[in-house]
């Protein structure tokens, strides 16, 4: 089942909960090459865009600005929103 329909109906910690444990099996040991890229797209920001694309995460980093926002409430920063989907995206490759 895709990421997008177990989300449907969840609560925002339940969405954040299931995008992570996505994006650890995504980054998991048969796919250990993705999470080394990744962290390599991470160091070199100009390269951050297309590497996203190019390897599936354009999705993860929405899902996540999406549910942080919705954490955070209306209030939330746009900049402050997109930094703590990158730090959870960070996290779950460290």
């Amino acid at each position: 089942m895709a990421v997008s329909q177990r989300l449907a109906d969840a609560t925002p910690e339940a969405r954040l909960q299931s995008i992570v444990d996505s994006l650890f099996q995504k980054l998991g040991e048969d796919h250990a090459w993705i999470a080394r890229l990744v962290a390599r797209l991470l160091a070199d920001p100009a390269g951050e865009q297309p590497g996203w694309v190019g390897l599936g995460f354009e999705r993860y980093f929405l899902l996540l600005q999406a549910d942080i926002k919705k954490l955070l409430g209306p209030q939330a920063d746009c900049e402050a929103v997109r930094l703590h989907a990158l730090s959870v995206i960070s996290q779950c490759l460290f």
